[in-house]
């Protein structure tokens, strides 16, 4: 089971007639899967920044147009979100 098919599996499991009710231990598991399942960070339009998609906090800053996108963190240090640096799709 992969981290998108637990998560299906855990909303699934947390849903009682269409909604969630406070069930704190898995909204909690869905929160933290929802983290392991890489986002692509965004940029903002006309900038050399980019920030996390989970908490739009600054993750990275080109210095040049030839950035070498490979040595930047796999997850956001803010708030732990998977990054997809993989921009060109």
């Amino acid at each position: 089971m992969d981290n998108e098919e637990a998560l299906a599996w855990f909303k699934e499991f947390s849903r009682v007639d269409g909604y969630f009710p406070n069930h704190r231990p898995s909204l909690c598991a869905i929160k933290a899967l929802e983290k392991q399942i890489p986002k692509k960070p965004f940029q903002p339009f006309g900038t050399h920044s980019y920030k996390c998609s989970n908490c739009w906090k600054f993750v990275a800053h080109e210095v040049d147009d030839d950035c070498d996108l490979t040595d930047l963190a796999e997850w956001c240090p803010y708030c732990g979100q998977k990054l997809d640096w993989n921009l060109d799709s």
